[in-house]
């Protein structure tokens, strides 16, 4: 399947260095799948990613299986295949492969700070007892917060290039599936899903069962 043209490329963010790396990426409320035991019944996914460029100097990388995270990573980014594996429970598994390339940048910005100054201050008291009252006052330090102005260097990430593509497919128990996920350029992508099947001279890579339909 191809990717949809969005509106990311070129977008900053304003979460902290690398957007507070892969939260920016990526809903980082999403959460983690959890994969079948080795004794249960399962299926088992290869994930492959190739870059065939690296606009950016960081990759950060999202995998989802049924909106729940599988993989997350942040790595240096260069042109490069990557190769993960995964267990799945059998059923439908729907797919969304998410990369992001970015680098970060220093911009200057005032911000405002409070600092504590003391003053001095006229307070007014009673003095005395009884018929020999009368009005005191004294000099007293008190202290306020006083808000000021500076300039300050903060961090950015700048996405220089991203890609993001969804692909469903019905896994069996028993069966070994391959997602391959090919990053071309900015919002040109694809994800491709194969069963590979055993033959005599090894594996032979079939396209994916289509997801079963649901039933009410």
């Amino acid at each position: 399947m191809t990717s949809a043209p969005s509106h990311e490329h070129n977008e900053v963010c304003r979460w902290g260095l690398l957007c507070g790396a892969l939260a920016l990426l990526l809903n980082s409320c999403v959460q983690y799948y959890r994969p079948p035991s080795a004794d249960e019944p399962h299926a088992v996914v290869k994930l492959r990613r190739s870059y065939e460029l690296a606009p950016g100097p960081t990759l950060i990388e999202a995998v989802n299986i049924n909106d729940n995270r599988v993989l997350s990573d942040s790595r240096q980014a260069i042109a490069t295949t990557l190769n993960d594996g995964v267990l799945i429970h059998p059923g439908n598994a729907e797919w969304d492969f998410i990369a992001r390339f970015v680098h970060t940048e220093p911009y200057r910005e005032q911000e405002t700070y409070y600092e504590r100054e003391s003053y001095q201050d006229m307070e007014y008291t009673t003095c005395g007892y009884g018929s020999s009252q009368r009005s005191c006052s004294r000099m007293v330090t008190k202290y306020r917060s006083v808000a000021k102005r500076r300039w300050v260097t903060r961090h950015r990430t700048v996405v220089d290039g991203s890609c993001r593509v969804t692909n469903a497919h019905f896994a069996q128990a028993g069966h070994v599936y391959l997602l391959q996920f090919r990053y071309a350029d900015h919002q040109a992508c694809t994800l491709a899903c194969y069963e590979q099947v055993r033959t005599a001279s090894g594996f032979a890579n079939q396209p994916c069962a289509p997801p079963a339909p649901e039933t009410e």
